[in-house]
């Protein structure tokens, strides 16, 4: 006969009422999702954040959430990662105290400018400690301070390879006119010891024929890479004699300290602007004849870290450099339909004329780069019957080699009654290299 005991009742009624379920918040059967708002929490806002080592301070914001009605606290300190204490930042530590509703804290510190061209450095801000009431979600900041400071210079001119700066061909499109002169007294001397240079001149002058290139445009290239630092232009660039005038030049500093003048470019020919960074080859500008300039050239100047010219020449920092003494060539010819009377008209020549009157003067003149000791040149003026009517010549001796790189040559003569289609012809060591018919009328 079964028989159940009041006291085992009792105690099965007990222990089921005590393994029942309680639903959390409301709701339903089997759920116990409940939100913890015993503790407050307090954070780090970023993880990671970058400063830049000028900026005189960084920083990090803590924030707390949860139980905003109690007072919570939580410590804080630096540490140092590959950043120096005291050099590159001033460490911190504390305690900082969240006020009732307070949810926001900052913590500031102070970031040292060492000016050491340097990798970024890293130091990192923590929390620890935080009162009973709270609990710490993300501890750490790490912050890097990035190098604003220029890399070192080495004032090493073989850290320097320069490119030349014009394009073209040497003796035919452009000559080096004048070298540096490396003699502090009245004398000359350029870097062979030669006399291709005038009294006093601290750069190389790289000379075109005639304002026939500049019209044309020719371009400058930039010799090496750098940051433009100074500029000038829009001033006058037809020059013809030494005279003080502005000129239109750029400056251009370059990573091992050195810096470039280019000077006497074509009015507002220039492409770059103060604060520019070049690269080598990059069109700079146009050939001119702006300020004391007697004719369209490029003065090329180089400064070492003292700010001292030097050649670039004696110094070899040219990547590929034109030789000494230019083999004779001819760059251009002229025509004039008059008698010239001095070479100056030969810098800025009219197109060359193609009718000539009867019984009239016509010249023909040439542009001669480099040239030795017995170089000849001719030029001949025929008729229309194909017979020489005239002829001028000349012929190298020592005292032309050793000077100017650029000689300006003409000869004139009056042409008769014979009409018809005539013809100059310019010979280089008895091989024609250009001629040019003119109608006589």
């Amino acid at each position: 006969m079964f028989r159940l005991s009041l006291v085992a009742l009792f105690a099965f009624f007990l222990v089921a009422c005590i393994e029942r379920p309680e639903p959390a918040n409301g709701g339903g059967p089997g759920s116990n999702q409940q939100e913890n708002t015993s503790k407050a929490t307090v954070s780090v806002e970023t993880v990671s954040k970058s400063v830049a080592e000028t900026a005189g301070t960084v920083t990090v914001n803590v924030t707390r959430t949860n139980l905003l009605s109690e007072v919570v606290t939580v410590d804080y300190a630096s540490n140092a990662g590959t950043a120096i204490v005291d050099t590159e930042f001033n460490s911190v530590s504390g305690t900082l105290t969240f006020l009732a509703d307070e949810t926001s804290k900052a913590i500031t510190v102070t970031i040292i400018n060492d000016n050491d061209y340097e990798a970024d450095k890293t130091f990192a801000v923590v929390l620890s400690n935080a009162s009973a009431n709270a609990s710490i979600q993300n501890n750490t900041t790490t912050i890097t301070i990035t190098n604003d400071d220029p890399a070192p210079v080495s004032c090493l001119a073989a850290d320097l390879d320069l490119a030349w700066p014009f394009g073209g061909l040497e003796g035919v499109d452009w000559v080096v006119q004048n070298h540096f002169d490396h003699d502090d007294t009245t004398g000359l001397a350029d870097y062979m010891g030669g006399t291709k240079t005038y009294d006093g001149h601290k750069g190389v002058d790289i000379n075109v024929s005639s304002f026939r290139e500049m019209d044309a445009n020719t371009p400058i290239y930039a010799a090496a890479a750098g940051e433009v630092i100074a500029k000038a232009d829009g001033n006058f660039d037809r020059q013809t004699s030494w005279v003080t005038y502005d000129w239109n030049y750029i400056t251009v500093k370059h990573a091992n300290g050195y810096t470039l003048t280019y000077g006497h470019f074509q009015q507002n020919s220039i492409t770059v602007n103060v604060g520019d960074v070049i690269t080598q080859g990059q069109h700079i500008g146009n050939v001119g004849s702006s300020g004391w300039s007697s004719g369209p050239h490029l003065h090329f100047e180089l400064k070492d870290c003292s700010n001292v010219s030097v050649d670039p020449f004696q110094l070899a920092v040219w990547a590929s450099p034109p030789v000494y003494n230019t083999s004779i060539a001819l760059m251009d010819y002229m025509v004039f339909n008059y008698a010239l009377g001095t070479f100056e008209d030969m810098k800025d020549p009219p197109p060359n004329a193609t009718t000539v009157s009867t019984s009239a003067a016509v010249t023909g003149g040439m542009t001669i780069a480099g040239g030795a000791v017995g170089d000849t040149i001719r030029v001949e003026f025929i008729k229309p019957d194909s017979s020489v009517w005239f002829a001028g010549n000349a012929s190298y001796t020592q005292n032309y080699v050793d000077k100017a790189g650029l000689y300006y040559w003409y000869w004139w003569t009056t042409v008769d009654s014979t009409t018809g289609t005539w013809q100059i012809k310019w010979f280089i060591n008895g091989v024609e290299k250009a001629s040019h018919n003119f109608t006589v009328q």
